[in-house]
């Protein structure tokens, strides 16, 4: 994402108003502006996506790790083994 794109895009849009019938801006920098953001949108939101998997994946090992911590079979070793299993699958 190129925030100077987006800053840009914001300065012209407030300034213009992107009102068609001025002179500018041009209609081809008007559909550019919008693929931008499209594109910028949808970036996001796959982003978001990947994020909340990992949120979930994240809070599913914190429970496994409270009941491994509870759990009097259970060692210390067996547990910092956990983690390092779930840093290397990242």
């Amino acid at each position: 994402m190129n925030k100077e794109r987006l800053e840009e895009i914001e300065d012209r849009f407030y300034k213009t108003g992107y009102e068609i019938n001025t002179a500018s801006p041009e209609p081809q920098q008007i559909r550019a502006d919008l693929h931008h953001l499209i594109y910028t949108v949808n970036e996001q939101a796959e982003r978001v996506e990947e994020l909340e998997q990992q949120n979930k994946r994240y809070r599913e090992l914190i429970k496994k790790m409270k009941r491994m911590v509870y759990d009097p079979d259970v060692d210390c070793g067996m547990i910092c083994t956990e983690i390092i299993e779930m840093e290397e699958s990242e």
